[in-house]
């Protein structure tokens, strides 16, 4: 019961992190992104990696910031309020796509998802431990 603030946080964290993030990937979407069907130039190859690189990181660091929100709320066990977060992201996204989600082409976003909270999550109680020594030392 003390995991469900810490996840909602989390979650609330990376939403707010992909908003503020959003411009950005929205103007490189807008000047790199083409609908090339069945045409392939290398101009248009290169553009496609600007939009898939850009993309990977905006999931990438706003799942960073999920994380790391999510491990700061909570006392002990941050492994596992990790893995809370991963399964209601995962359990979020199923509920909004269903079956879509189990396609292998989404495998690369599972994986920047799943390593951006596990390195939110570090980042995050390294830097909870850092303050309390601070604290203690103070003290």
């Amino acid at each position: 019961m003390k995991y469900i603030p810490s996840t909602l946080a989390g979650l609330f964290a990376t939403f707010v992190a992909g908003l503020i993030l959003f411009p950005a990937v929205y103007l490189i979407f807008d000047n790199f992104f083409e609908m090339n069907w069945g045409t392939s130039t290398p101009e248009s190859r290169i553009n496609n990696i600007i939009v898939l690189i850009s993309c990977g990181l905006w999931f990438f660091i706003a799942s960073i910031a999920g994380g790391a929100f999510c491990v700061q709320h909570i006392e002990g066990k941050e492994d596992f309020a990790i893995f809370l977060l991963i399964i209601s992201s995962f359990f979020i996204a199923w509920l909004k796509f269903g079956n879509e989600i189990l396609t292998t082409d989404a495998i690369p976003a599972y994986a920047i998802f799943i390593a951006g909270y596990m390195l939110g999550g570090w980042y995050g109680s390294r830097r909870k431990k850092k303050k309390s020594a601070v604290k203690k030392k103070k003290e």
